[in-house]
């Protein structure tokens, strides 16, 4: 979990914040770039079990059994390794749910 959220994960084990609070405490700590629209993006990107709901922000850092996990498995395969000059030339992707595919 980034250090920089730390503040932020403290108050939301206490108590679900509000939509506003929450957005407030992110400006503070705003790092990357310096907005609290894009430092939500990168929250919400970051792994860190939030749930947004009913103007609130809840943290929720339970397990979920693998079983109920949901996966995508992406493959690239490309004509090189330069991306100025080589393309990707085949893409395959599959989904896996309950352990099996679809």
């Amino acid at each position: 979990m980034p250090k920089q959220y730390d503040k932020i994960i403290s108050k939301l084990q206490k108590r679900p914040l509000s939509h506003n609070e929450f957005l407030s405490l992110l400006s503070e700590v705003a790092g990357l770039f310096g907005e609290s629209a894009s430092e939500l993006e990168i929250i919400k990107g970051s792994g860190i079990p939030l749930v947004f709901a009913h103007d609130k922000v809840y943290f929720r850092p339970s397990l979920t059994p693998i079983k109920s996990e949901s996966f995508c498995i992406i493959d690239i395969e490309t004509n090189g390794h330069n991306p100025l000059i080589h393309r990707p030339i085949e893409i395959g992707a599959i989904k896996f749910h309950n352990y099996r595919n679809f």
